[in-house]
């Protein structure tokens, strides 16, 4: 007899008749009772109070599905079993109680799929030399982030996703200022902090772009393009669709003569489709 079947015998001959949910007979006469889980063309996988075991089809001689005890103990009486009404229900609530946890960790590790859409105000705090002209820039951006989970060799590094960032900048002060309009796009690495009711993960982002800027002096003009980069990082919560997450960002803004950097705050709201 397979260890396995030997297993789930001394699990019924230690409680005389372990009564639950679906009902496999043996070719051996044996009473196995619980919930199945799985069914192969070689095996059957089933669970009840004692735990979640694999049985051979070929030691199978009958199998009954049924909705709840009731049709078990019934079944059970009507074979002439010793019925105990009581260890029917609580195999029965066991076996469909671990369906349901396998379900969810086989959800919760499934790779996610879709994107996230997120809108984020920020305000920096600006240094270096232009710092000292135009001390804060504000902005916002619109984010897409399209998730790279379904690629085995990018989990292997936690890369989560690549986000696709477009938005606006301006910062001035009475006669000087800079406007601009700019895209960037980068790599994002997630790593989870929380799990249950409360999702939280924390994220880091770099993104590399460029962006029309437009510099006003009091006395100069100058509309070009420049290379922008940026660095992200903070919680993020998520409430079934929603996302949220107040985060820290550095913004540097490539100039050869005067190049404008600084670190601030943002506050991202989204959407995960």
């Amino acid at each position: 007899m397979p260890a396995r079947l030997v297993l789930a015998a001394i699990i019924f001959l230690t409680s005389y008749s372990i009564l639950s949910a679906d009902i496999i007979i043996t070719t051996d006469n044996m009473v196995l009772n619980g919930k199945i889980i799985k069914e192969g063309t070689k095996t059957v996988t089933f669970a009840n109070y004692h735990g979640i075991f694999i049985i051979d089809r070929d030691k199978i001689w009958e199998i009954y599905r049924t909705d709840n005890y009731e049709d078990d103990v019934k079944i059970l009486s009507d074979k002439g079993r010793v019925v105990n009404a009581d260890e029917v229900k609580t195999n029965y609530d066991s076996g469909q109680k671990k369906i349901e946890d396998l379900e969810i960790a086989e959800e919760t590790q499934k790779p996610s799929a879709g994107f996230n859409i997120s809108i984020s105000p920020y305000i920096i705090y600006n240094f270096g030399e232009p710092g000292t002209i135009l001390p804060y820039s504000y902005g916002v951006s619109l984010t897409a982030d399209i998730t790279m989970r379904n690629f085995e060799y990018l989990q292997k590094i936690y890369l989560s996703d690549i986000s696709v960032e477009a938005g606006y900048l301006f910062a001035d002060k009475g006669e000087r200022s800079v406007r601009a309009y700019r895209a960037s796009a980068g790599p994002q690495w997630k790593f989870p902090v929380l799990t249950g009711s409360l999702q939280l993960d924390w994220f880091i982002a770099a993104a590399f772009g460029a962006g029309w800027y437009k510099v006003r002096g009091i006395y100069d003009r100058l509309d070009a393009v420049k290379w922008n980069t940026g660095i992200s990082t903070g919680p993020v919560f998520t409430f079934s669709r929603i996302t949220f997450s107040p985060r820290l960002r550095f913004d540097y803004i490539y100039d050869s003569r005067a190049p404008l950097y600084g670190m601030g705050a943002a506050l991202s709201f989204g959407y995960r489709f």
